[in-house]
């Protein structure tokens, strides 16, 4: 069960970015960080990296971190590379090779920090969640 739950944000988040990147500029709410939508994408994909990382920990074929960083980087890349064709048949939407270069960049951020997000979750859950269980 615990790995079914931990599988499930990355589906949800994959199907919440594909539905976004479905709808026409003019009906997405107007907003962006700091007046950079490139900051957008990379915030988009750091988040999809993390959960990406989160459901390959899972997998017991991955033997290594570093082939489930390789793995991670490749399937994000790739759903990032399809998300920006698809952008293109959409109308009022283009294909931006800039907008994934900011996907890329959140990918690298993301796969960098990952280990401290790990630290970060882990003492919230030692010292937040697991001692109001008791």
């Amino acid at each position: 069960m615990k790995i079914i739950l931990l599988r499930i944000p990355i589906v949800l988040y994959s199907f919440l970015v594909y539905f976004m990147s479905s709808l026409e500029l003019d009906r997405i709410p107007k907003f962006t960080i700091l007046g950079f939508d490139k900051l957008i994408h990379l915030t988009e994909y750091f988040v999809y990296v993390v959960f990406m990382l989160i459901a390959l920990e899972t997998f017991e074929k991955i033997k290594t971190k570093r082939q489930m960083i390789f793995i991670a980087i490749l399937i994000s890349m790739l759903f990032g590379i399809s998300d920006e064709i698809h952008q293109y048949f959409v109308q009022g939407r283009s294909c931006s090779i800039f907008d994934f270069i900011a996907d890329s960049l959140g990918i690298i951020i993301g796969v960098i920090l990952f280990p401290k997000i790990q630290i970060i979750f882990k003492f919230v859950h030692d010292n937040f969640i697991k001692t109001n269980n008791k």
